[in-house]
């Protein structure tokens, strides 16, 4: 009996990770064939059987997207943008999350209520406002606007105000308070720390909203040196599609993940830890 239920739960554990395995190819595949396929001709894209490897080496491809394009000054502004987004949002949203989760102050169940409802709201129901918003700042055509409106995130205080509430007890504010430490001390020196886990998720779903972000920058930027890396791959798909080459956005795409991959490599612990404590102390 008991040999029979070791092989039972064998081969349930064979089975469980070999569609591990298979969701990962699964999911990995777009990636490597979008790699390969920025280093072939463009004749080898059409073969059929198609092949993974290329039978030349193209490396011209990324030498092209870079001479003839103004594809760094996009990255660069994208990069500016996301980065500093991600910093600003995040700060402020971990501040916000203590504010509601750790102080007791006047109409903060009906602010909080609030957030709820700016947290259901789709984003693009806000655009029409929010340009007229901009447009009254005088914030057309500039970063400002693809800034500021992003500095206090509803779905990031929420998912903030959560994570103080578990993973920092009270007892060890009021102990550093005993102590002297002044309010905001308390918050970047002591409560800070112990929720790094979200704060490096966050990091990593802000970014990546914020990189791949098309419909706002659509809206408000209007000069071509102010272009994201998303407006200007949507411009060169325009001459992708007349031109056939297919090898130079390929090779854009793929330069496109970098900074993605990296800040995951980066923050992989804390983004894994984020996902996992609430279930662990839920």
């Amino acid at each position: 009996m008991g040999t029979s239920l070791r092989f039972q739960r064998a081969v349930a554990s064979l089975l469980i990770h070999l569609l591990l395995v298979l969701g990962a190819v699964f999911c990995v595949f777009p990636f490597i064939w979008t790699l390969s396929s920025s280093i072939k001709p463009v004749e080898e894209l059409f073969l059929y059987p198609p092949r993974l490897l290329p039978n030349q080496f193209r490396p011209e491809n990324y030498t092209r997207l870079i001479s003839e394009f103004p594809y760094l000054t996009w990255y660069k502004n994208s990069l500016f943008i996301g980065v500093v987004v991600t910093l600003v949002s995040t700060f402020f949203s971990a501040l916000g999350g203590f504010g509601f989760a750790k102080y007791d102050f006047r109409f903060r169940q009906q602010l909080f209520a609030v957030l709820m409802v700016a947290l259901i709201v789709p984003r693009i129901v806000t655009f029409v406002p929010a340009y007229i918003e901009m447009a009254l700042f005088g914030w057309i055509d500039s970063y400002w606007a693809l800034i500021v409106p992003a500095a206090t995130p509803a779905f990031g205080i929420f998912l903030m105000r959560q994570y103080f509430a578990q993973a920092v007890p009270n007892e060890i504010l009021d102990a550093a308070r005993i102590d002297g430490s002044s309010e905001f001390n308390t918050f970047v020196k002591v409560a800070l720390p112990l929720v790094r886990p979200a704060v490096g998720a966050f990091a990593i779903y802000e970014f990546l909203g914020t990189w791949n972000s098309f419909f706002w920058p659509l809206v408000i930027i209007r000069s071509d040196r102010l272009l994201t890396l998303p407006l200007g791959l949507a411009l060169f798909n325009a001459r992708v599609e007349m031109k056939g080459e297919w090898g130079v956005m390929m090779a854009g795409i793929v330069l496109s993940l970098v900074p993605i991959f990296a800040l995951f490599l980066l923050l992989q612990r804390q983004f894994i830890s984020g996902l996992t404590l609430g279930a662990v102390k839920g």
